[in-house]
């Protein structure tokens, strides 16, 4: 009987709630580390001795780990991309900006492609393109580089990119004559007169 008692108070004592997640409900207790935020409420009339709402729930979440950890790399990405802070979108390309040779996945590229050619913060989007400097040279680095010299509002942006379409022209890599007729376009267009110069060598 004590047993019995002591199991049905320790589970009496226990707040529960019941959340749709996948489309079926699950059953959690509540965690004094669990942050709660956004509630809204789809029946809040109590008259009939229940109330039906729906509210975000977090947990902060430590990792330690390898810059190689396919995971590690999913949650850098996913911060350079969506963080509201252009600091931790910052520290985020930072962090994977490692001394040794880091295997990145195509993830990480596109994600790069994307902060340097959307984020509106110029300090974030030079780091983006020196991260994508270690990438191998293809297509879409190339076609990444031509949209910074051609778009980016910042002149030591364009700069970068156009230095490094003429590096890998030194190392073999061809331009067709459709990005020869943007850099004829950028010669006569660009106000800064570095950039007309290096234009005028490619």
């Amino acid at each position: 009987g004590v047993a019995i008692g002591g199991i049905f108070f320790s589970k009496s004592s226990q707040s529960e709630f019941t959340g749709q997640q996948n489309g079926e409900n699950s059953f959690a207790l509540l965690s004094e580390d669990i942050s709660i935020s956004n509630v809204r409420f789809i029946d809040s009339d109590a008259s009939d001795g229940e109330v039906e709402f729906t509210f975000e729930a977090s947990r902060p979440v430590r990792l330690k780990g390898s810059i190689n950890d396919q995971q590690i790399q999913s949650v850098l990405t996913y911060a350079m991309l969506n963080e509201q802070n252009p600091g931790s979108r910052l520290n985020s390309i930072n962090a994977m900006d490692a001394e040794t040779p880091v295997q990145y996945d195509n993830d990480v590229k596109n994600a790069l492609i994307t902060v340097i050619m959307t984020d509106e913060n110029p300090g974030v989007r030079r780091e983006a393109l020196k991260l994508m400097s270690k990438f191998p040279y293809d297509e879409t680095v190339k076609q990444t580089l031509l949209y910074v010299i051609t778009s980016d509002t910042v002149s030591g942006l364009r700069i970068e990119a156009l230095n490094s379409l003429i590096e890998a022209g030194s190392q073999g890599y061809k331009l067709n004559q459709g990005d020869l007729n943007l850099f004829r376009q950028k010669l006569q267009q660009d106000e800064n007169p570095y950039i007309k110069l290096r234009s005028k060598t490619i």
